[in-house]
């Protein structure tokens, strides 16, 4: 038996000096020292719900989580939060009495007055652990005596911290406790937590990522290179008294969160819909803070003050960033108590961390430094971070050494000892009745046993395990009042807790408690994924599939599944079919107005666009594949595909709404070659730009108010229309916006046909889209990159058109430009196609060098990508760099980060060869991209810079296509080039 002493643990009603509205809070006498017989205790807060119990039912003890009981949260005292949550059904459903259990050493149950090092040790996970079995074995509930264990069935709920004292309390004394259900349990520690951002940069809106990955980049690069410059930064924050570089980037990161700081707008603490009807449909903190950062720029001149130092290169969103902390953080966090910015956000005030007055806040960062770990670490170098990589481990480390001087009978270790914690199994941690329940965008799942890293458990009747998709931190804990209204996710996963709590209770008579015994930990044994059977229940957005005793693990199935295979081709020998299709450019003036001189915000937006075209494509890729896209830096804040579960329609459809917006944005350059498609029964023409960058279809829709001087395309108009379960709305990098729904219908180009293709009709279009010309985009890359993994345009007309080549052409010239269908124009060159293989089935990526006045441009071949959706000739810093310095006079163009200027008289003798093919010249009329201001000698040049290519990686657009004849061959995937009869 559970081997305490039994003290006298009277109930006290309504004590300290808190009392709510029928909310009694009680209390106990809880030892203070569970190792000592003869330990003074301490009073331990509790709350109990009634209202429900049965006779013979089981006392459920909810655990309160790091803060005061009576605490304000979520419009409310927490205990009326816990009365109204998903804790309130279970106690209704299984007939319970709802206790909430405050923590030791959190609220007002503290041992001790002051919490000193020596004092502090005794709120230890070993001492904590504890306290709930205590609570069973020895408490006279007010009004409910004699529930005591084993006679009554206790349960444990926790979440979180409170998760993993639910498994540890589990594993230790399953002889007092008889279930436990553990939400986002953080059973495992590591002494540095980096892995915290990755659900924030993986699934937090694309926009608001790329606009902190980007200014982080930058910061940490000019803390680097001049750090002499810092000062000046922070005073656009309105932080200039920080005298810590990390205080400052560490402040910046505190709307989005971290293992030690987790305010109400960061991504740990956004809920969604999982709430309350009221907050359903309403945008949360986080997407606020977000919305801020990525609108419309409010001092574009901050964007640049900057460039000097850091090669030319702008900061996009700089002055948002800034203005939001001034406004909203740094005013908030100095109200009421005008604190000045080292008080508020610095960690260099020895006397501010050494206050020994209790708190959560020192509680916490006590058990952090001690032995639950995850101090605060940005992502490793080469890795998307979400903040600066100056804050490691020594940031943290430096905060715990402030705070807990060494006392007489405790020192706090340099670094957390984690086999304190880790002891009881970490993630392989497994124990009959004891449930886990997690969500796959919750940031602290790789401390879980649902970390993306292992194989998913198996669910079983004693040991139920659940992933949900689309859950978030202890998503599972709230809940609407009729279960039935839940979105179908939470829905099946509070009916599957109820299931399983209930099949446990009613086995209760035959349980046989004896001796605490160290159960098995069990090695997680693989993944389930589930089957397409027909029995199995399939809910919209994961598939259900039955288990033992009606048990179940949720996972996601992607939408290709659904997907109908087309009728293989005819082998019959026949005359292929073909189709000339005449292009234009969207503007007469393009890169340049009618004096010559380049447009400079033109060059901008094409390249911030281009950037992010093919960052979201890498992703699609990965996506689609589990590979990293060659040429691109791997997404590695994305799960290995054998580590984790697919993601879900409506996820890719979210990208899916990211290219959207990024292609239609891009006709605003007059940058792009587009041409007439008729989409629907009976069709209609609509302009849209052919990309073979891209492998979506778009158009604005009918629906669409904003969509002025555009022709709109009708589904409802449309016979062959059938409207999909997508539907798109976001916010992108410039502050544009749109949405709308996805359909498939007939798609004809020349007269030819693709039926139900997949294409979106935008409802909505903010002002930056719904000012610029065109109607859309028709993609002509490779379905790995399409953002909902669709069968692009082409691809799906040569499935249909039997007689017709999967061959297409370009032909790009000031008049007489086309785009030929089924092969290739033998009128418009001379001599035979030169082809050459692409690397991979995404992007018409082939090998080859780049030479300049004859010379290599490297000692080993280059990758480069043909898009004709891009108009100059593009590369990473580090190789326009280098070509740049072979060209005399050259020097970057700052006025537009990513370019270089040069002479204009100057011959740019620049050439590309692949494989053993002959060298195609650039002629100096395509490479001068026109003058930089109006009477200048100087020019703006081809080769600019985008940060999404890895090392040796290339694009060739418009400046190179014009120069040649270029045809893109799926048949034998390769892109093959030929001489201008012209």
């Amino acid at each position: 038996m559970f081997s305490l002493v039994a003290l006298s643990a009277l109930a006290f009603g309504a004590i300290c000096g808190a009392t709510y509205p029928d909310y009694p809070i009680y209390a106990f006498d809880q030892p203070i020292d569970h190792t000592d017989s003869k330990s003074p205790t301490f009073k331990q807060r509790y709350h109990i719900l009634g209202d429900y119990y049965k006779p013979n039912g089981p006392v459920i003890i909810l655990d309160g989580a790091e803060s005061d009981i009576t605490r304000e949260t979520y419009g409310g005292s927490k205990i009326s939060y816990y009365r109204t949550q998903f804790s309130k059904h279970l106690a209704q459903a299984t007939g319970g009495l709802l206790v909430v259990f405050e923590q030791r050493c959190y609220g007002k149950s503290h041992p001790f007055s002051r919490s000193t090092t020596d004092n502090l040790r005794y709120c230890l996970i070993d001492q904590a652990i504890a306290d709930a079995p205590y609570f069973a074995q020895h408490v006279k509930i007010p009004g409910f005596e004699g529930l005591n264990a084993p006679k009554t069935p206790y349960i444990l709920y926790g979440g979180s911290l409170g998760g993993a004292k639910t498994a540890f309390s589990m594993l230790k004394y399953n002889d007092v406790l008889y279930a436990g259900i553990a939400s986002s349990a953080t059973v495992k520690s590591d002494v540095t937590y980096p892995k915290w951002y990755t659900a924030a940069q993986t699934y937090a809106p694309h926009a608001c990522v790329a606009t902190i990955n980007n200014l982080v980049d930058r910061m940490d690069e000019l803390h680097k290179q001049s750090p002499h410059a810092i000062p000046q930064l922070q005073k656009l924050f309105g932080l200039e008294s920080l005298t810590d570089f990390r205080d400052f980037a560490y402040a910046i990161a505190e709307p989005i969160g971290g293992p030690l700081d987790y305010l109400g707008n960061s991504w740990q603490e956004v809920k969604e819909i999982y709430l309350n009807p009221a907050q359903i449909g309403k945008p949360s903190d986080f997407d606020y803070f977000c919305s801020n950062i990525t609108a419309k720029t409010v001092d574009a001149s901050i964007d640049t003050v900057l460039s000097k130092y850091t090669h030319g290169r702008t900061w996009p969103k700089l002055s948002n960033y800034a203005n939001y902390m001034r406004k909203y953080y740094n005013a908030n966090c100095k109200s009421p108590n005008k604190l000045n910015d080292a008080a508020c956000f610095g960690t260099t005030n020895k006397t501010f961390w050494a206050d020994t007055t209790n708190g959560d806040d020192r509680t916490y960062l006590f058990t952090t430094c001690v032995e639950q770990g995850s101090f605060v670490a940005a992502a490793p170098a080469g890795q998307p971070s979400l903040i600066s990589r100056s804050v490691q481990a020594a940031y943290t480390e430096r905060k715990c050494r402030y705070a807990f001087a060494d006392g007489k009978h405790f020192k706090v270790p340099k670094l957390p000892e984690v086999e304190r914690w880790n002891k009881f199994g970490a993630a392989s941690i497994a124990v009959d009745r004891l449930a886990f329940i997690n969500g796959k965008l919750d940031p602290w799942i790789y401390e879980t046993p649902a970390a993306p890293d292992l194989a998913l458990r198996k669910s079983t009747p004693l040991r139920p395990f659940v992933l949900m998709q689309k859950g978030r931190h202890c998503d599972d804990f709230r809940a609407l009042p009729d279960l039935q209204d839940e979105p179908e996710e939470l829905r099946k996963t509070h009916e599957y807790i109820l299931d399983f709590t209930n099949a446990w209770l009613k086995d209760f008579p035959k349980w046989k408690p004896g001796k605490a015994k160290e159960a098995t930990i069990s090695p997680h044994a693989g993944r389930h994924i589930g089957s397409n059977k027909t029995d199995t229940d399939t809910i919209r957005g994961f598939l259900l599939t039955p288990l033992q005793a009606h048990m179940y693990t949720l996972t996601l199935w992607p939408l290709a599944f659904a997907t109908l295979a087309l009728a293989s081709s005819s082998n019959k020998h026949h005359k292929h079919e073909h189709k000339s299709i005449p292009l234009q450019k969207k503007t007469a003036t393009g890169i340049r107005n009618a004096k010559g001189v380049v447009q400079k915000q033109v060059i901008l937006s094409h390249l911030q666009r281009l950037d992010m075209k093919y960052a979201d494509a890498a992703i699609n890729y990965y996506d689609h594949t589990g590979q990293a896209l060659a040429g691109f830096p791997p997404p590695v804040w994305k799960h290995n595909f054998t580590n984790c579960t697919i993601e879900p329609a409506p996820q890719l459809s979210r990208r899916m709404r990211r290219r959207a917006k990024e292609q239609l944005a891009d006709q605003s350059s007059g940058l792009l070659w587009t041409g007439v498609v008729s989409i629907g029964t009976p069709a209609k023409s609509f302009l849209l730009d052919f990309d073979t960058g891209s492998a979506d279809t778009w158009v604005a829709g009918t629906g669409c108010a904003t969509c002025t001087d555009k022709n709109l395309y009708d589904a409802n108009s449309s016979t062959t229309a059938k409207e999909l379960t997508e539907t798109f709305s976001i916010y992108y990098v410039d502050g544009s916006s749109t949405s709308g729904d996805v359909y498939t219908d007939s798609v004809s180009v020349g007269g030819l046909s693709a039926k139900s293709q997949t294409l979106a009709s935008i409802n909505y279009m903010s002002d930056g889209f719904a000012s610029e010309p065109g109607d859309g985009i028709l993609g002509m890359a490779y379905q790995s990159i399409s953002s909902l993994n669709a069968k692009p345009f082409f691809q799906n007309l040569v499935s249909q058109q039997t007689q017709m080549r999967k061959v297409f052409s370009f032909y790009l010239a000031e008049s007489g430009s086309e785009l030929y269908l089924g092969g290739s124009n033998r009128a418009l060159y001379s001599g035979n196609l030169e082809y050459h293989p692409v690397t991979s089935k995404a992007f018409f990526t082939i090998s080859g060098r780049g030479y300049i006045n004859g010379k290599s441009l490297s000692k080993s071949t280059r990758s480069y990508t043909i898009d004709s959706g891009t108009s100059q000739i593009a590369t990473t810093y580090a190789e326009a760099k280098a070509f740049w310095s072979k060209v005399p006079h050259a020097s970057p163009w700052t006025a537009v980060p990513g370019t270089w200027k040069y002479p204009c008289s100057q011959k740019i003798n620049l050439s590309f060869a692949f494989g053993k093919g002959r060298k195609w010249a650039i002629p100096d009329s395509l490479f001068n991209q026109g003058l930089i201001a109006s009477g200048s000698s100087m020019c703006m040049g081809a080769v600019t810079v985008i940060d999404s290519l890895d090392s040796g990686s290339w694009l060739l657009g418009d400046t190179f296509m014009n120069a040649v004849y270029t045809t893109f061959d799926l048949e034998q995937n390769r892109v093959g080039f030929a001489k201008l009869k012209h």
